[in-house]
């Protein structure tokens, strides 16, 4: 699905072609009223006082049934535009649930809600009622000319002889309030995203003394916001004007021409009246036009941005979720990665519907916006991968690796057991947590397989994938909602998850004596990205979530990292017990910690360089060796600092 504007209405063609029909009935009938007036103006001037009363009767009952109509073609064509906003607000969140995480990187949680927000908003008015009006515009232009048209085809040519300026006004103006309003839309999405940061980082910038610094960021985004504000106001404000004038050009020749008729006899003063009247119903559709166009435009302009996150590309999962087997074991071979492959954004999908940008205000804002969400450089040469629509899985990282960055991770090959504790260890920025996620099926391989028993990791689903592996990442996710409700995301809202169940999780986690101290217990709500929890609270939490999930792979990245030893001792002795009947993935740079695995894996720019157990390695006198003798010497010197 391409979530062109068609495609999005087409589910509701039949209320459409209902409300088409009402408004159809609501112009018959408003257009009938002038026919009537005419017909008792004309009686009037004969003395056919009973034709007038009879006249007036219909015109009361055609003015009650156009209220009637009216309301119900508003309610039908309205409710149509709520349900497709229904309808891409639930496709947008299955398409956040599949959608390539660099992507959303590149974008921002703030650029995304606004999508999610005005955008959809622009939509549903497009839809409801820009649609409403522009087939009541169109309705209202055909039976009211044709009328006219009956009435004297002379005086109706004279009526139309402004309406050539009208449209290729309209025409004009009409790019410009659509690159207005796209503008608008992006430096909103740009807005919220600093917005978000602002609120996210407030005791950063307090610590610091940053206020004024954020200050002055905000409010040259918001000072853009304005300037497009008013670039889009004064266009529209322009409009107006020019179309009320060529309006007022029509009524006056009509008034001209018409009255030099009348008097000559070639028209009735009824139809002349009535005339006038259809020339009159026209002149709040003409007006309207204006108001029409920016809605239309608008609308347009947003539902580019909702295409560009509708039709970006996914992460290439599989459709297999069969139970675990028994026994099965995770392994890499050969596996390498690069950030940036097939990386394609939102610029680069509304590089091929917006126009490209000038050397106008309105140009430079556009530049100015992409660069602030940080998808300028991507505008040029990168190509939107469109196919990535929901129901067709998007091409696999393997296949697509245009773009490429260097390699973070070079031609791993590693085989985990079933059972037991690996480590894998590295210096900082070595390349541990990029290859985590590999082992966990949260990245792709660029080149390589990483296989769990018969399946390879990209032909599973995301439901399977879970049954299998589970990621305790060194960033820390929690939901502003209870301690109960974060612990039960890991075993995916079971039932049968009891409370004992969550106590010994947290127990095992090093959290129970912190959850007997607080008095809502369980209940305890964490606040926003678990603000009412220290670091180490969090960390801990979020390995207890990771330990309720039971896989039967669990990597564990850097769990150790913010808490104190005594805490320490206690999650390694956790996890070596888990690893009596799991393969549990233990990342660290600790080569203490290390010490209690299995089987240790070295890790130095992105490759494998070592393996083997703590003391073959230490013996060997490689890269482990050293690290283990340097932290060993630092403890060392920690301690006799502390005595003296």
């Amino acid at each position: 699905m391409r979530y062109t504007l068609w495609e999005i209405v087409r589910p509701y063609r039949r209320q459409l072609g209902v409300g088409a029909v009402l408004l159809a009935a609501t112009n018959g009938l408003d257009k009938s009223i002038p026919w009537l007036l005419k017909g008792a103006i004309d009686a009037l001037r004969e003395q056919r006082l009973r034709a007038v009363v009879v006249a007036a009767a219909w015109v009361v009952v055609v003015a009650a049934a156009l209220w009637v109509v009216r309301t119900a073609s508003r309610l039908v064509i309205f409710h149509v535009g709520r349900q497709t906003e229904f309808d891409l607000r639930n496709a947008l969140c299955v398409k956040l649930q599949r959608i390539d995480e660099r992507f959303v990187a590149v974008l921002g949680s703030g650029e995304m809600m606004s999508r999610a927000t005005s955008d959809m908003a622009n939509v549903r008015t497009l839809v409801g009622f820009g649609g409403m009006n522009l087939v009541n515009t169109v309705l209202a232009y055909g039976l009211a000319l044709a009328l006219m048209f009956t009435l004297s085809p002379t005086l109706t040519l004279w009526a139309l002889l402004p309406y050539p300026g009208f449209v290729l006004v309209a025409r004009g103006l009409g790019r410009g309030l659509f690159k207005r309003s796209h503008a608008i839309a992006t430096t909103t999405g740009a807005l919220s995203t600093r917005l978000e940061n602002f609120i996210r980082g407030i005791r950063i910038q307090r610590t610091y003394g940053l206020e004024d610094n954020e200050r002055r960021r905000f409010s040259s985004l918001n000072d853009r916001l304005l300037r497009d504000h008013l670039s889009l106001v004064r266009l529209r404000a322009f409009l107006w004007p020019l179309l009320s004038l060529l309006t007022a050009a029509g009524t006056l020749l009509v008034i001209w021409r018409g009255g030099s008729m009348v008097l000559t006899g070639e028209l009735t003063i009824g139809e002349f009246v009535a005339f006038n009247a259809y020339l009159g119903q026209l002149v709040w559709p003409s007006m309207a036009v204006g108001f029409l166009l920016a809605v239309l435009q608008r609308g347009r302009a947003s539902l580019v941005r909702l295409q560009e996150v509708l039709l970006a590309p996914e992460t290439a999962r599989g459709s297999l979720a069969p139970p675990p087997e028994a026994g099965a074991r995770l392994s890499l071979e050969r596996v390498s990665y690069a950030y940036g492959a097939h990386q394609a954004t939102a610029a680069a999908f509304a590089a091929q519907h917006v126009p490209p940008a000038r050397a106008t205000p309105t140009g430079s804002a556009q530049a100015a916006n992409a660069k602030a969400t940080g998808l300028s450089h991507l505008r040029a040469g990168t190509k939107a991968s469109n196919q990535a629509a929901p129901e067709s899985p998007a091409p696999s990282a393997a296949a697509s690796t245009h773009a490429l960055g260097p390699q973070v991770i070079r031609d791993v090959s590693l085989r985990l057991p079933a059972q037991g504790l690996v480590a894998l260890v590295g210096r900082s920025g070595s390349g541990k947590s990029t290859l985590a996620k590999l082992l966990a099926g949260r990245l792709l391989p660029t080149s390589g397989t990483a296989v769990f028993g018969p399946h390879a990791l990209s032909d599973l689903s995301e439901a399977g994938l879970a049954q299998r592996i589970q990621l305790c990442a060194q960033e820390v996710t929690l939901f502003s909602t209870s301690l109960r409700r974060n612990l039960l995301v890991g075993g995916r809202f079971d039932p049968a998850i009891g409370k004992a169940e969550l106590l010994a999780a947290l127990q095992d986690a090093g959290l129970g004596p912190d959850i007997t101290s607080l008095p809502q217990g369980l209940d305890t709500l964490v606040g926003e990205r678990g603000v009412q929890l220290s670091g180490g609270q969090a960390q801990r939490l979020a390995l207890a979530r990771t330990l309720l999930a039971r896989a039967p792979v669990m990597v564990f990245d850097d769990p150790i990292s913010a808490v104190d030893a005594v805490t320490e001792r206690h999650l390694l002795g956790t996890l070596r017990a888990l690893a009596a009947q799991h393969a549990v993935v233990l990342i660290t740079h600790r080569a203490s910690a290390a010490a209690l695995a299995d089987r240790i894996f070295v890790l130095e720019d992105g490759a494998l360089v070592e393996e083997g157990t703590h003391g073959e390695l230490t013996d060997k006198g490689g890269i482990y060796a050293r690290l283990a003798e340097r932290q060993a010497l630092e403890a060392g010197l920690v301690l006799r600092g502390a005595a003296r």
